[in-house]
């Protein structure tokens, strides 16, 4: 209960991606890219659990050219969509688990993965991550409280959970594509 398990996911992708700009300008890219995530996990104790890990998601030939579009000061998506090699954090998070009164109740901290949730998964065939994929697909910084209810209402897996936090913070963009191309 001491040590930190890690584990390893490496991935190598190549996609094809054609397009047309509003400008009538045809696109065809080659995009050939690796995806390493160092994960790991402790539980000190029994009601204490950490999680995290770090990612790179390593485009082939990126040259980290000076952003110019309106996603410069986002880092939310950087370690889900192919860059540099930068080593960025995906998550690092605890959960703590409490009873209140007859009310288990779960408190966590930290940069929580809403990333490749439920529908989102399929793509790379990554476990599941978060339920909220489809309207929230990226990491953020924050909190959450969890109520189980389930004893109270008779209702299976019934719960109650408040989360806030924020989905981006300062960094340096990604692309380079001039605003209004497409």
């Amino acid at each position: 209960g001491d040590n930190i398990k890690f584990n390893v996911d490496f991935r190598t992708a190549y996609d094809i991606i054609d397009y047309k700009s509003k400008m009538g300008t045809e696109y065809s890219n080659e995009v050939l890219s690796n995806r390493l995530i160092l994960g790991m996990g402790a539980q000190p104790k029994d009601n204490l659990v950490f999680k995290g890990s770090l990612a790179v998601n390593k485009v082939f030939g990126n040259n980290n050219a000076l952003p110019t579009n309106a996603f410069n000061n986002f880092d939310w998506f950087a370690t889900s969509t192919p860059d540099d090699s930068t080593i960025r954090l995906r998550e690092a998070y605890f959960l703590h688990f409490m009873d209140l009164g007859d009310v288990p109740f779960t408190w966590s901290l930290g940069r929580r993965p809403s990333v490749n949730g439920i529908g989102a998964n399929l793509r790379d065939d990554d476990k599941i991550a978060s339920p909220l994929s489809h309207i929230i697909n990226m990491e953020f910084d924050g909190a959450s409280f969890k109520w189980d209810l389930e004893k109270l209402s008779d209702v299976s897996g019934m719960y109650f959970k408040i989360c806030t936090g924020r989905g981006y913070s300062n960094s340096n963009g990604k692309y380079n594509m001039p605003m209004g191309m497409f």
